[in-house]
């Protein structure tokens, strides 16, 4: 049952007449008041937290004998650094049982002892704890290992020498195991941002349109309505089929598509709103965290982490392929809030010489089709919730719909045929037939 929750967080004034706090709290339309006798903030909040989602909640007896058992040190504001990173980290394991219990007790655990577990924090834990592993990605065929491992002194990656096949389904790995979590998960209700790299301090947005907040947020609707999983997997999706778009037009640079798909994907992970993109940097910062679990170098890492943190440069002053094609893969799916009003001119590629074998205008028009196709709400929430190969199953729904209409999707399916036919061979998937019946 969805509750409707007012005023989780602030605690009533305390009633000095009758020596008591009077609690209101409306669920599901209806006003709940409660008297408790005066209690420890701790006690009375897990009483709050209990009215509301429940008191046989196993998270609710873990959260009441957390708060219980560091009450009293919790309240000291001069906790030795061990033992505040000691209960960041306890209190991180609450996040995986209720997003919306974890924001409420971290912000008063915040307020009560200045100990913030800020939203990225929390994504970098994320990332630390997904299955993905630096073995995940080295070449299992042993002698194939042994000749990239001898090119690897001449600076080249591992990640290049596994076929078509193997490098798609493991950029879908990756966004299933290690990216979606993250896009699964709430927007927090107060959005910051770090205003200069440099800078530790992060300010506070006071004001955002489109703030997506925690208590609006139901397991039965996507998470974040704008820049959440669809928009990812589809950004990972358009830097696959934008590598062989630019060499339509003899740039052929690309010599690591896992990477570029990884970095389509990490590219809004950083993100607190739906509003303007302060996020850019941290998304990379995320995007190096994860890189750096893998066995890349630093060198390696900064290579390949600047496409994503400078994906919009100042003054367009791009330097590489890699990012422009992160660029115009985002750009690309701008056409999911602006439809038909889309101005192709800040497409990078739409910008190259016209080329006699390649329509640009079809290519877009294509695009739009999809992106609007599967941005329907009932498309993303059933992706969102069922979906166990997101990102495959997209690019078997598309080979489908190309298969019962064949002049659809003729540009963008000619492109990926060789780097996607995997998916071409297992697209009647039951999911997928049930999202094609759906259309």
């Amino acid at each position: 049952m969805l509750l409707n929750i007012q005023d989780k967080i602030a605690l009533n004034e305390f009633d000095t007449s009758r020596g008591m706090y009077l609690d209101v709290i409306k669920i599901n339309g209806e006003k709940h008041l409660t008297v408790m006798k005066p209690a420890s903030w701790m006690g009375l909040w897990v009483r709050k937290i209990s009215l509301a989602f429940g008191s046989k909640s196993g998270t609710m007896r873990k959260v009441a004998q957390f708060l219980k058992e560091h009450e009293n040190e919790v309240l000291k504001l001069n906790l030795a650094p061990a033992r505040k990173n000691l209960l960041k980290d306890k209190l991180m394991k609450y996040e995986k049982n209720h997003n919306i219990l974890f924001t409420c007790i971290s912000k008063l655990f915040g307020e009560r002892t200045g100990i913030y577990i800020d939203h990225q924090t929390k994504l970098k834990k994320m990332l630390d704890n997904c299955p993905i592993k630096s073995s995940d990605i080295s070449n299992k065929n042993k002698s194939t290992s042994i000749f990239a491992t001898f090119l690897g002194y001449f600076g080249f990656n591992l990640w290049s020498y596994k076929s078509p096949t193997e490098q798609q389904q493991l950029i879908g790995k990756i966004l299933q195991k290690a990216i979606l979590p993250i896009y699964k998960t709430p927007m927090p209700d107060q959005s910051t941002y770090v205003a200069n790299e440099k800078d530790s301090e992060r300010t506070i947005l006071k004001f955002s349109t489109f703030m997506n907040k925690f208590r609006n947020f139901s397991p039965k609707v996507p998470a974040r309505e704008h820049h959440g999983t669809m928009h990812a997997v589809r950004v990972a999706f358009w830097s696959q089929v934008l590598i062989e778009v630019y060499k339509q037009y003899g740039k052929d640079s690309i010599s690591n598509r896992i990477l570029v798909g990884a970095g389509g994907g990490f590219h809004d992970t950083a993100r607190e709103n739906e509003g303007h993109d302060y996020w850019d940097h941290e998304s990379g910062v995320l995007f190096d965290h994860f890189l750096k679990k893998m066995g890349l170098n630093e060198s390696e890492r900064k290579a390949n982490v600047q496409p994503v943190s400078e994906k919009d440069p100042v003054n367009d002053n791009f330097t590489s392929d890699f990012q422009q094609i992160i660029h115009d893969a985002d750009c690309l799916d701008i056409i999911r809030c602006v439809g038909s009003k889309f101005n192709p001119k800040y497409l990078r590629f739409f910008n190259f010489k016209d080329s006699s074998s390649f329509s640009k205008n079809q290519f877009i028009k294509e695009a739009e089709d999809f992106i609007q196709l599967t941005d329907r709400h009932q498309i993303r929430a059933l992706f969102e919730k069922e979906s166990e190969d997101f990102y495959g199953d997209v690019i078997r729904l598309l080979f489908k719909i190309q298969e019962n209409q064949p002049n659809r999707f003729p540009i963008i399916t000619k492109l990926i045929g060789e780097q996607m036919d995997c998916y071409r061979q297992s697209m009647n998937t039951p999911f997928v037939n049930r999202i094609a019946k759906l259309i």
